[in-house]
């Protein structure tokens, strides 16, 4: 699968985003904790701090149990990306 840009229409969770043609992506490798659980509100400020309203690059990886796509994304011109910035900041467990 190739990568290609998307812009982040919205932000869901911790490791879920919605891009502005409606894709749903979740960031391969990543698991915040889901919405209501302790971290969860903080992860999702990460998320929408780092990648909210702006182009990133998608890199697929394929599709999870719920049909979203599951990809390593990439903040333009990052060294790393955005599934490793959510786990180096100690959000993902």
């Amino acid at each position: 699968m190739s990568s290609y840009p998307a812009v982040v229409e919205r932000v869901i969770d911790g490791d879920t985003f919605e891009t502005a043609a409606g894709t749903r992506i979740r960031l391969a490798n990543v698991n915040t904790p889901e919405t209501g659980e302790p971290g969860a509100q903080a992860a999702t400020n990460f998320l929408r701090n780092l990648i909210g309203g702006r182009t990133v690059t998608v890199e697929p990886q394929g599709t999870d149990i719920f049909g979203r796509t599951l990809a390593i994304v990439w903040n333009t011109g990052a060294s790393i990306s955005v599934n490793q910035a959510i786990r180096n900041a100690g959000h993902s467990r």
